[in-house]
């Protein structure tokens, strides 16, 4: 008699517990879920077309919806390794988001704001629209504007070694959410090739020095032009026929080419 009593307490107490079971895995409340944000790819944008960059590494920014850093790792960098992109730290997406990414990263990076140094003509790319995360939706494929301008020289059957120019922005600051140029210093830069890079600004007056192969050295004026951002601006010169003075033949502006000059940026 009292095994039969113990029998159905037993009973009894697993018939409990398996409903109770049951009504957790039947429970209608919510569960958060989270994924880990990762980057499918990363495209410089142009002409509204995509050309794929293998660039390394390139910097996260990683806001909430009201411009609140997302988590710890919402500073935030990413690498290419054996094909695929590596984020220095982990993300987990549960709630909504903003992703701002930048070229180039540097580990003294305070992002939303990098610093700019105009001296070294590194390209300069920021998306410009950022991308939404959610719950679900925690894959990124980044999309990078140009924030600089560009010039590009050629003197008719000559070589040019570098180019120099003066009176424009060689530091400053960049922020990187709104792709605005704060707190710019203007000075002299170099670029030892026949494009250089400079800050998108209103240039009122400078010298562009074009120095060729062989040590002559001439100046061109630059007056009142406006450098846009994401702009390719093309300067066509001959030497006269004594070779002491340039002659310019054409200035052409167009969005920056696509092809082999991306090789270049992301190096």
């Amino acid at each position: 008699e009292v095994y039969k009593k113990m029998n159905k307490i037993v009973n009894s107490f697993l018939f409990s517990l398996c409903c109770f079971l049951a009504s957790c895995g039947n429970s209608d409340d919510p569960v958060a879920e989270s994924s880990t944000m990762h980057i499918t790819s990363c495209y410089v944008v142009n002409n509204n077309t995509l050309s794929e960059n293998l660039s390394s590494p390139i910097g996260l920014y990683i806001t909430t919806v009201d411009n609140k850093p997302y988590g710890d790792s919402y500073r935030n960098y990413a690498s290419l390794v054996h094909g695929n992109w590596m984020m220095n730290a982990p993300v987990y997406v549960e709630n909504k988001g903003l992703v701002y990414s930048y070229y180039p990263y540097s580990e003294s990076d305070t992002s939303p704001i990098v610093s700019l140094d105009m001296t070294k003509q590194v390209d300069l790319l920021y998306v410009k629209k950022p991308i939404e995360i959610g719950s679900g939706s925690a894959s990124l494929s980044i999309q990078l504007s140009h924030a600089l301008s560009q010039i590009v020289v050629s003197v008719e059957g000559e070589e040019i070694s570098s180019l120099s120019l003066t009176s424009s922005p060689v530091s400053g600051n960049f922020n990187i959410c709104t792709g605005a140029f704060e707190e710019l210093s203007t000075g002299e830069m170099t670029s030892y090739s026949n494009k250089i890079l400079l800050v998108p600004h209103l240039c009122n007056q400078a010298d562009l020095k074009i120095r060729l192969k062989g040590g002559k050295e001439y100046t061109y004026a630059i007056s009142d032009m406006d450098y846009v951002q994401g702009e390719s601006y093309t300067y066509k010169f001959k030497l006269t026929e004594n070779r002491e003075q340039l002659q310019i033949t054409s200035v052409t502006v167009e969005n920056w080419v696509t092809g082999s000059v991306f090789e270049d940026y992301l190096k």
